[in-house]
């Protein structure tokens, strides 16, 4: 994750990078993601993640705020059972839209 200025330079000193604290290989996928309780439904275009604070630059101006989102590391057998489910995978790295954050 990177923040950048309105002219492309890197804001940020340290990107964060937050990943899952649990092994995505130990879980019951459908069971959670079928469950209303800990799974969450996607409309094509929407994205869904924790929610993380940053420390913007102490000037005004707009910044633009870059991420990747990765795919998961799932064992074979997890991904035919989400497949089986009609649940889809990611199975490579794509970026996340972009956020414009304005500092007045």
């Amino acid at each position: 994750m990177t923040i950048n200025d309105s002219e492309n330079r890197r804001v940020n000193d340290n990107p964060v990078c937050v990943a899952d604290d649990f092994s995505m290989r130990e879980h019951d996928f459908v069971a959670i993601l079928s469950n209303p309780k800990t799974g969450i439904r996607l409309e094509k275009g929407e994205s869904y993640g924790r929610e993380q604070d940053y420390d913007l630059p102490n000037r005004k101006g707009t910044f633009i705020l870059l991420a990747e989102i990765g795919s998961a590391n799932l064992t074979k057998e997890q991904e035919e059972v989400l497949s089986m489910h009609r649940m889809r995978i990611l199975h490579s790295r794509c970026l996340a839209p972009t956020v414009t954050i304005t500092v007045k």
